[in-house]
């Protein structure tokens, strides 16, 4: 029961970030396909050390510890990638400013 209920839980979880993932390409194309890769390679990661060493809790706390990395990364990118778009509003705003 418990391996039925671990892999539902990865599953819909993986869905919900694939989600995220599609509402991050209307904004960023480009970030959107290396969230997606980074996605990929995690689970991937996950399945073949599943098949490596079995169906065992070692499989769920790397695939724990795949994804909070994405996760983080992730984070990281989107702040880095907010505060660029921040920069340009201040700058076209000065840009305007000195117009008028």
């Amino acid at each position: 029961m418990h391996v039925i209920l671990a892999g539902l839980f990865a599953l819909f979880f993986i869905i919900s970030i694939i989600l995220f993932i599609q509402y991050l390409a209307k904004s960023n194309q480009r970030l959107s396909k290396t969230a997606l890769a980074l996605l990929i390679s995690c689970v991937g990661v996950s399945i073949v050390s599943m098949f490596i060493m079995g169906l065992n809790g070692v499989v769920e706390i790397l695939f724990f510890i795949g994804i909070s990395i994405f996760l983080a990364g992730l984070s990281i990118v989107l702040n880095r990638f907010r505060r660029q778009t921040e920069i340009k509003e201040q700058k076209i705003e000065i840009d305007r400013a000195k117009k008028q």
